[in-house]
């Protein structure tokens, strides 16, 4: 199988669950308003960034990275560039613009809720678990990375592009 495929394998389920189901189920839950033209603009543009975000993610992980997102096919080295030279978690923030939208969207409160349950269930996990991992995996390269790259916003320089690590 190659790597689009496995990558396309790992992310379904993911994709679905977080992106369809568990909307679907805190809008039920919390109720949702009336789509306008500006809810669906609005809306649509944070879903398309977000989703695009997400997307040149998986790229990236599966071109420099060797792997995927998924804990059961890793990547096999440490990605530093394309969006991940700005934030060190980008698909994250990528999932939740996708969820804002949603919210936007629908003007449902409830999936605005669930992003944040979202993102923050992922802190807590990257922030316990998969950065002592990274450290583990790849040492000082992932620590000066750390040091060098914010966890969720991007730092605004002036002057000169940052360059990746």
């Amino acid at each position: 199988m190659n790597q689009r495929a496995r990558a396309s394998l790992h992310s379904l389920p993911y994709l679905l669950l977080i992106a369809v189901v568990l909307p679907w189920a805190f809008a039920r839950w919390l109720g949702s308003g009336p789509i306008t033209i500006l809810s669906a603009s609005l809306g649509g543009l944070f879903m398309v960034a977000g989703a695009g975000l997400s997307g040149w993610c998986v790229n990236f992980l599966l071109t420099l990275g060797q792997g995927t997102q998924s804990p059961l096919d890793p990547t096999k080295n440490l990605v530093v560039g394309g969006p991940y030279r700005y934030v060190r978690n980008p698909m994250i923030l990528g999932n939740v613009l996708l969820l804002i939208g949603e919210a936007v969207l629908f003007s449902a409160p409830g999936i605005l809720l669930y992003a944040l349950l979202f993102w923050s269930t992922w802190h807590l996990l990257l922030v316990r678990l998969e950065e002592p991992s990274l450290r583990r995996r790849f040492g000082s390269e992932y620590e000066t990375y750390q040091r060098q790259v914010p966890r969720w916003l991007p730092r605004v320089t002036h002057g000169s592009r940052r360059r990746a690590v």
